[in-house]
């Protein structure tokens, strides 16, 4: 992955903050960083890390915040805390890269705040406090069962001669640091959703132990779902001969969300050349929850690319600038792509080959896994939780691909050339983000099947890395190796052309055991394509909730254009 940043960098530049690549006969310098993930150090006692550089400019420079320390040696820059931070407050910054006229590079960078400040009693006996599954970051899901039981622990290094009193209370202050470490947007979790105590509870370990634990509950029955809660708890020594070492030994951080828990979902396939995506969070039912579970963007393109001698994604010979729409989504994707992520919606990115010869069925394996890296950087900066595959305009525009590119019989050794591209997107976008991937495709004369992977030699089976099939209108997604029904969409809607079905129709689907209800494509609230009466009659149906009478919507305003604004019917 790392040597292909430099060839994915000439696609970035135009991705991230532009809305067109340079012209072909103009070069465009890469930069990538390794790693380029947020840095957080520790309030003391820090090792140093090294970021390496990787470009094709003359050059490369940095700016750093003046608590960092960095020092360059060649091709890597070396980076550390000045000194200890003594305060509650945690230092927050990024180290900046640029090189010729490639896109700059940021790498966000913090410094844990100290717990209390001040130095820690060496001779002292050291106190963790964990959640009894052994973590002090723990992610809650709330879904059909509304109570979820969890357990502090409380562990000392060594047993004391006396008891030990420690005090957990509630930190809101420190929402802001764990979102900026973790890319997330937490709101502090309402008190009576558990029980503990409402300002601070006290554990005690008696004299000649060395651990206690506290359970306690969560209740999720007034929380709306798919709202990332935070319940940030922060421990401090009242009595006894305990201290915590370090900063993160005294933190516990619970991050809750209500899911919703349906078994039945709904795809939405929406044409975003000519819609807002944000209009998916216009449509939610009475229960709080929003009708859509996963929007499909149709669709970004897949193409080869001979000037730069790779297949790329969005482009087709001859221009010179990728789809404007798209620019402009994955331009500003905290806009745009991260609040529907956020509110629990999963956002596949579609691939469709651009009437190039760079087909999804027909690229080697070795090319499979360079595209696949650099959508899986798209993935992570997009807040994209997928693909969505659809092999319908493979072409002969921009000529024979490149011979490393071309498909070989060898290279079918490994499972069809299809099968091996899904796998690709699914591993290489799985080992950057923070989040679960999912691939789902259009059965429309393609299927899947397992592949084997080059590295390990295992057999990797459909269902590991593919969880939605959407067959063609008036059709019935079918199931592929070892996948169940679960996987497939019972019925697909063209919400343009009138090739609509029945609420009745979408629930016998369900009944079936069809994981999916259906495919919404091209649905628009904002024209003749909403069919609220229909998703209004699937959801009662099907969810015994209504659809809540919508009230805004999200405009596109121009070719390359959205507006993020809520604007009422």
């Amino acid at each position: 992955m790392k040597n292909f940043k430099q060839l994915a960098g000439i696609f970035l530049c135009c991705a991230f903050g532009m809305t067109s690549c340079q012209d072909s006969t103009t070069k465009t310098d890469s930069l990538s960083v390794d790693p380029s993930t947020p840095i957080v150090f520790a309030a003391s006692g820090n090792s140093d890390v090294t970021l390496t550089v990787t470009t094709d400019a003359d050059d490369w420079a940095y700016t750093a915040p003046e608590w960092v320390s960095a020092t360059r040696d060649g091709d890597v820059l070396v980076v550390n805390t000045k000194a200890d931070n003594t305060s509650d407050d945690a230092l927050l910054g990024r180290i900046s890269f640029t090189a010729g006229s490639a896109k700059t590079v940021n790498v966000s960078v913090m410094q844990e705040g100290a717990n209390g400040g001040g130095a820690v009693d060496p001779n002292a006996v050291s106190a963790v406090l964990l959640d009894a599954s052994g973590s002090n970051d723990v992610k809650i899901e709330i879904a059909k069962e509304l109570t979820v039981s969890a357990e502090l622990k409380l562990t000392l290094s060594r047993a004391s001669a006396n008891n030990v009193e420690i005090r957990v209370s509630v930190d809101e202050s420190y929402i802001a640091q764990y979102d900026y470490a973790h890319g997330t947007s937490s709101t502090l979790l309402p008190v009576e959703t558990y029980t503990l105590s409402a300002g601070s509870t006290k554990i005690t370990v008696a004299a000649g132990e060395t651990e206690v634990t506290l359970p306690f509950t969560f209740n999720g029955e007034s929380l709306p779902y798919n709202v990332q809660y935070l319940l940030p708890l922060k421990a401090e020594v009242v009595s006894g001969d305990a201290a915590f070492a370090k900063n993160s030994d005294a933190r516990l951080n619970y991050a809750v969300m209500k899911k919703s828990p349906r078994t039945c979902k709904q795809l939405c396939v929406m044409e975003f050349n000519d819609t807002n995506p944000l209009n998916v969070l216009t449509y939610k039912l009475e229960d709080g929850s929003y009708f859509f579970d996963a929007l499909v963007l149709f669709s970004g393109n897949i193409g080869w690319y001979p000037e730069e001698n790779r297949v790329a994604f969005n482009k087709r010979y001859g221009e010179t600038a990728i789809n404007a729409n798209t620019a402009a989504l994955i331009s500003e994707p905290e806009k745009y792509l991260k609040p529907i992520h956020d509110a629990g919606i999963k956002i596949y990115m579609g691939l469709m080959p651009h009437h190039t010869y760079a087909g999804l069925t027909n690229i080697s394996n070795w090319g499979c896994e360079q595209f696949a890296m650099e959508m899986a950087e798209i993935a992570k900066d997009c807040y994209l939780d997928g693909f969505f595959l659809d092999e319908e305009y493979t072409g002969t525009h921009g000529g024979a691909m490149g011979s490393e590119w071309v498909r070989s019989a060898d290279d079918n050794e490994f499972g069809d050339g299809f099968s091996f591209m899904a796998y690709q997107l699914w591993k290489q976008a799985s080992a950057v983000c923070d989040w679960p991937i999912d691939i789902s495709y259009f059965q429309f004369g393609i299927s899947l099947g397992p592949v084997t992977d080059p590295e390990d030699n295992l057999v990797h089976h459909v269902s590991e890395f593919c969880n939605c099939v959407m067959a063609n209108y008036y059709g019935s997604g079918n199931k592929t190796d070892d996948q169940t029904l679960a996987a497939c969409c019972g019925v697909s809607v063209e919400c343009a052309r009138g090739y609509t079905t029945s609420a009745s129709a979408i629930k016998a689907k369900m009944d079936a055991g069809y994981g999916w209800g259906a495919a919404w494509f091209a649905w628009d609230p904002t024209t003749s394509r909403a069919l609220k009466s229909l998703i209004s009659e699937t959801a009662e149906l099907c969810y015994e909730s209504k659809l809540v009478e919508p009230t805004i919507y999200y405009k596109k305003i121009g070719e390359g254009q959205y507006d993020d604004t809520p604007y009422e019917y």
